[in-house]
């Protein structure tokens, strides 16, 4: 299974070192967006190579799933 994180350039750093620490048996990638509008460029871009996304809270999720509404699995990290 692949992941893609979809994270503030604030916290890829931290979230790099938390998944490496929880050694998830799937592949994971974290990309790095600016603002919703991007985060929705993003996820766009990605969709089809990846099997699920998070992103960094609900804001973004909410933004992909308005504007994407049959989108892949998508959650958020709190």
């Amino acid at each position: 299974m692949k992941i893609a994180v979809l994270a503030t350039e604030y916290l890829f750093e931290y979230l790099r070192g938390s998944i490496e620490k929880l050694d998830l048996e799937c592949q994971t990638e974290i990309f790095i967006y600016y603002n919703y509008s991007h985060v929705v460029d993003l996820y766009r871009q990605l969709e089809n190579r990846f099997d699920g996304f998070i992103t960094t809270g609900p804001g973004p999720a909410g933004s992909i799933r308005k504007s994407v509404p049959d989108c892949n699995p998508l959650t958020f990290l709190l």
